[in-house]
């Protein structure tokens, strides 16, 4: 699934009609409640349909002179992702659930996409900065159902490619949920040129400059950084004779930059995004800038600690540990999602053998937390179960038993949980 997009034109979001004609156009039955963010390559709506559920509508209104092949193109993809990321298969994950092209019409209407979702009330960007704040084991589990989202993507095959606490929704009981994959977005931005970045990426609403993605993603017009760029790396010094006879004869390097720019997006770059994300859930704010990243991408060796000085403000030293780890420049230095998962989990932390994340967290919580998911659909019969397994609740997370509190839920039936997965 490479990710190709049209170069942004200068001055060209204002050529398009409003995307509200479009959407009641194509969409009758969905119903406008309000407009969502402030993104340029798309605009989001919230709507409902006639059963009053709240979706999410995201319109990217074709330009003059586009044609329907890009938009197919990118609802292949987006079609892909949903075969291969079911909710029930894979609970900290949803896809977009439906996509559609609109019809071309004659005068201004030139035709428009769209992507359906179901709409979450939270984001983790705003539970950061809502009372009661999250308490440091509260953290830890969010963190926790991050790796858990992204090791469901890559072992399917799927890469995110725009990993941001604005696109991590949380529910009421601390579920995660991973959305808005970007299989439509560039790849590769231009160093020297932020009108790319600004356009697919930046958020208005939430800081227009912050920026999660991996340094590789980004390449300079210089001779030197395409010939860099040509070999997938970010040290000049690693560009020897015979790597860079790897390009092909004739090829100017301009179109060699090109190319690259329409790569697919590998399992590092969500890697470097996570580990962001990850220390924003621990700092309450954002770790990494536009300016600062492309800093942090050129910088020398030795000077590279100095642009992630914010992430030493971290509290917690295993997880400190854990984000430099991640944002490591070069992609080939970070390890898998499942890996930092497992060293988390295995990896003492102090003198009493403690792990970044709690045992229970694998052994009982998630697996207790999908069944809530997948298993049991209404307020009334989630409480049954969790008073029918008290006692067990208590012994897993707690370390404790209560024979009084189990006697008195022992009226409740019995709900089967065998906690291995389901």
């Amino acid at each position: 699934m490479g990710n190709s997009a049209p170069h942004v034109k200068p001055g060209s979001s204002g050529a398009v009609s409003d995307p509200r004609n479009y959407l009641q156009y194509d969409l009758p039955k969905f119903i406008i409640q309000k407009k969502m963010g402030a993104g340029k390559f798309m605009k989001a709506f919230l709507c409902k349909v006639e059963e009053g559920v709240p979706m999410v509508v995201k319109v990217y209104v074709k330009h003059d002179g586009e044609t329907d092949e890009a938009l197919l193109r990118a609802k292949e993809g987006v079609e892909e992702i949903q075969t291969r990321l079911n909710p029930y298969d894979h609970p900290n994950v949803l896809p977009y659930q439906s996509s559609v092209v609109g019809a071309q019409r004659s005068g201004r209407f030139t035709g428009a996409g769209y992507l359906l979702r179901q709409h979450f009330y939270t984001s983790l960007y705003d539970r950061l900065s809502t009372r009661p704040f999250l308490s440091t084991v509260e953290k830890k589990w969010i963190v926790y159902q991050l790796f858990k989202a992204l090791i469901q993507c890559h072992d399917s095959g799927v890469c995110h490619g725009d990993i941001k606490s604005e696109n991590v929704m949380v529910t009421s009981w601390t579920w995660i949920i991973l959305t808005d994959f970007a299989s439509f977005k560039p790849t590769y931005l231009p160093e020297d040129d932020p009108t790319d970045f600004n356009h697919y990426f930046a958020s208005a609403e939430h800081g227009q400059h912050r920026c999660y993605l991996a340094p590789e993603r980004f390449y300079s017009s210089s001779a030197e950084a395409e010939t860099q760029g040509m070999l997938g790396g970010l040290d000049p010094a690693a560009a020897t004779a015979a790597d860079q006879s790897k390009a092909p004869a004739g090829l100017p390097r301009s179109a060699t930059a090109a190319r690259r720019k329409e790569g697919p997006l590998q399992p590092s770059m969500d890697v470097f995004s996570l580990g962001c994300v990850i220390a924003e859930v621990f700092l309450g704010s954002a770790v990494l800038d536009l300016p600062l990243l492309l800093q942090y991408r050129s910088a020398a060796e030795g000077e590279q600690e100095a642009t992630l000085a914010k992430v030493n403000k971290i509290e917690v030293p295993s997880v400190k540990n854990l984000v430099l780890n991640m944002l490591q420049r070069e992609p080939s230095s970070r390890k898998t999602v499942a890996e930092y998962l497992e060293r988390c989990e295995t990896t003492d932390i102090d003198q009493y053998g403690g792990k970044l994340f709690p045992p229970c967290f694998g052994t009982f919580v998630f697996d207790f937390f999908t069944m809530l998911q997948r298993e049991v659909h209404t307020p009334d019969d989630r409480i049954m179960l969790v008073c029918s397994e008290y006692g067990t609740i208590l012994r897993e997370m707690a370390g404790t038993t209560d024979a009084e509190g189990e006697a008195f839920f022992a009226h409740f039936p019995p709900v089967p949980f065998s906690g291995d997965g389901l």
